[in-house]
This record gives C-alpha cells, structure tokens and sequence, in this order.
C-alpha cells in the first residue's frame, strides 16, 4: 500500500513537472526591466521629452523641437521573440529650464502597451504605442495619451529594439491617422518621446518566473521522496 501512495505521489509531481515547463516554454516571455538613461543634450542620443516642432527631414514626423526634460528610470515588462508588452512603470523627467518644466522634476507614469521587435529593414510600419500620463511636480496632470513608435532610420541611433538594449522614438499623435495641424487644432500637446538604455546600462532580466520556480519544486519533492525509498530498501 505504501508503494502504491508513493509511486501515486511521484506521478502527480512528475505531471506537475512536465506541466510546469511546458507551460513556462509555451509562454515564452521574459520578464526585463530597461534602465533608462538621462544622457546628455543634443542629437536625440540618449532619452528626452521634447516638444515636436521641427520635421526635420522626416516628416511627417516630427523627431526636432526643444527639449524639455531628461528622462530616466527602469521601463518594466516582459519580452519574448516577437514582442516588448509594458507593465505600468514610473520615469522621472528632469527639466532642462525651458517651460511647461523648466528646471522642476516632473514624472511620466507608463501605464502599458506593446511595440513589436523591428528587424533592422526599416519598413517605416508602426511598431506599437507607449499609454502614460506626464505629470507635473505638484501631481496634478499636464498630458495624457499614447507615443506611437514607427520603425524609422532615425538618426542617432535608428529605431533598436531587444532584450539587450533600446532605442526607441516617437511622437504622440499616430500619423497614419491625422497630421500634426490636426492634431494640434483638436487640442493636442505635440510632443515627442526618445528612449534609450544608453552604454553601459542594459537591461535587467530578473530569473524566469512562477513556472519555473514550480518546476523546481517539484523537481527537488521527486528527488527527495526517490532517496527515501532507496534508503527504505536498504
């Protein structure tokens, strides 16, 4: 009877096992965290908010305007081969002197999205969108809306996205829908968005997640109870 409740006990946790990894290889996503660096002013090279006035070249979109904050913190969510999908994360903007921010420390809360990983062809297809609200140092709200990442050769450095690294720009008004004008004439704040974990920085990619720990488990439970009976046969 003994034999028979342990070897019921080991097929139960050998299915957990089986299950536990399918389940985290069939997910495929990996939890990462990309630090955000502040940089330094000029180029777009680094991350910044800046206001979308200057085509410069690339219209329609507008990568040229004044910037107005740094930005800096650890952008949260999980990739896998195809895709970054964005967990509600919180940067800092640090004013550059010029107004709405001047030299405050606002913050931008990213409340989620997904961009897909580009692959270096430059299709100039839009990737996915970036939902936050920037607000000032008093906490009340000054934007609110989405960036819409298109896949662009953009100068300094072109559109990049991986689990090693980003570099990511947008402005927030999707241009396969409407046109700055509009944008603009319907309310509009038109700002642009540039992300980067600059050198050095990378991302973080914490341990594989619940699935795996399970496995795990369940794994060291099977060993355990194998020992036991080996040494009850003894």
């Amino acid at each position: 009877m003994i034999c028979r409740h342990r070897a019921a006990i080991l097929g139960a946790l050998n299915a957990a096992l089986i299950l536990s990894v399918l389940s985290f290889t069939q997910a495929g996503a990996t939890p990462i965290a990309y630090n955000i660096s502040q940089g330094s002013s000029g180029g777009f090279q680094f991350s910044f908010l800046h206001n979308a006035s200057n085509a410069a070249g690339f219209a329609p979109f507008y990568p040229g305007g004044t910037l107005l904050g740094r930005i800096s913190g650890m952008l949260l969510g999980d990739i896998d081969a195809t895709d970054l999908t964005l967990s509600p994360s919180v940067l800092s903007v640090q004013g550059l002197g010029p107004a709405p921010i001047l030299n405050d420390l606002w913050t931008m809360e990213v409340g989620g999205g997904t961009i897909t990983l580009p692959d270096g062809s430059f299709t100039g297809n839009l990737l996915g969108t970036i939902d936050y609200t920037i607000r000032r140092n008093d906490s009340t709200v000054f934007d609110t809306g989405s960036f819409y990442f298109f896949d662009v050769d953009f100068p300094g450095p072109p559109t990049q996205l991986s689990a090693t690294g980003l570099h990511l720009w947008a402005n927030n008004w999707n241009h396969l829908l409407t046109d700055r004008t509009t944008f603009v004439n319907q309310g509009g704040t038109p700002l642009g968005i540039d992300l980067g974990s600059g050198p050095g920085t990378g991302p973080i990619v914490p341990e594989p997640a619940s699935a795996w720990l399970a496995a795990m488990a369940a794994l060291s439970s099977i060993m355990m109870l194998r020992k036991r009976r080996l040494g009850a046969k003894r």
